[in-house]
């Protein structure tokens, strides 16, 4: 039987480890889409998906890199 301080101490891991690997993401995100996101949506303000949208409607301007993440990002969504 798992005690209450062990099973809360799951969920903080995990908790953890969920923010870690999205943190992860967004910063690759950055890297990939920089110089994308500069040439292409530095007039959008961000928050609400709004930078993703953008980067999705140039999908066919976007270096290979950039493209690439957001395929996979819109995919898992």
């Amino acid at each position: 039987m798992v005690t209450r301080s062990a099973f809360l101490s799951i969920v903080l891991i995990a908790g953890v480890a969920g923010a870690a690997i999205a943190e992860n993401e967004e910063a690759e995100a950055r890297a990939a889409c920089k110089t994308d996101y500069q040439k292409l949506c530095a007039d959008v303000i961000p928050g609400g998906g709004r930078i993703q949208k953008c980067l999705e409607s140039n999908a066919d301007k976007l270096d290979a890199a950039c493209k690439t993440f957001i395929e996979a990002n819109t995919k898992q969504n």
